[in-house]
């Protein structure tokens, strides 16, 4: 629950912030300090890796422009979902790795180096983070190329315009933020 490492009640974290930033890019490094008292040593650390991060409210910029934003809501009283059962799903969930994990390896070569055609609008930061995506779809064939395109211009959007709420909207959000969090 991101909301708290990075809300309103939360502290600073910049040391999880820089990580975070730096590791959207297989370049990515974290700098840290290695060593006792006056034998530090600045360190470079690896920091590329995959992140999937959920919570309430938005997360700082810097990572908001580094992230493919997926907006969740709650389950309306009408909504009806099967129940997560770990012994059901795990194993489903292992089996269906494997599975990617060996199309992955056949489709490996294909996607390396490759430029992606990205949608009408979506450039900079947000084509850095949706590029591996829809090299992975255009690979997969089939329908997904178009489906992930689609994702990709409809979240896109979403993210850049979600933080523009409503007036009544912005105003319970702040109140919450300085009378209840504050």
């Amino acid at each position: 629950e991101i909301d708290t490492v990075f809300g309103p009640r939360a502290k600073d974290n910049e040391e999880l912030r820089g990580l975070l930033n730096a590791g959207h890019r297989r370049t990515g490094v974290s700098y840290r300090c290695v060593g006792d008292g006056g034998q530090q040593t600045v360190q470079a650390f690896p920091s590329y890796a995959a992140v999937a991060v959920a919570g309430l409210g938005w997360l700082p910029d810097t990572i908001m422009t580094r992230s493919v934003i997926i907006r969740m809501r709650r389950r309306a009283p009408n909504e009806h979902v099967e129940a997560f059962r770990s012994r059901i799903h795990e194993p489903e969930g292992h089996a269906l790795r494997d599975r990617l994990a060996v199309w992955a390896d056949s489709v490996r070569e294909t996607i390396e180096g490759s430029f992606p055609e990205m949608p009408e609008g979506v450039s900079d930061r947000p084509a850095d983070v949706w590029e591996p995506l829809l090299a992975i779809a255009d690979a997969a064939g089939g329908h997904w190329p178009e489906r992930a395109r689609a994702a990709c211009v409809e979240l896109v959007a979403a993210a850049t315009a979600g933080d523009k709420a409503s007036l009544g909207i912005r105003l319970l959000t702040d109140l919450r933020d300085t009378v209840f969090c504050g």
